[in-house]
């Protein structure tokens, strides 16, 4: 049973993965620019709507949004 929740995130989480490349080029070009205050708004605001998710979506007794899933699903909407 853990073995297939965990399976279920990484899954889920994989889903995000072009978007956390976008989001660390994007933070990387405003570093470069020496705009330190956009990526931490940005960072900030992510962080935020995945502990929502988080709240909501974790609870959630459906297979494929609760759980470990639920937590992947909030984590991936947030990017």
């Amino acid at each position: 049973q853990i073995l297939s929740a965990a399976v279920k995130y990484v899954r889920i989480r994989s889903l995000g993965m072009p978007a956390a490349v976008v989001i660390g080029s994007a933070q990387a070009a405003c570093l470069g620019m020496k705009d330190i205050r956009s990526p931490l708004l940005v960072m900030v605001a992510a962080a935020f709507i995945n502990l929502l998710g988080d709240v909501v979506l974790v609870r959630n007794a459906h297979p494929w949004l609760g759980g470990a899933a639920g937590a992947a699903w909030a984590t991936v909407l947030s990017q």
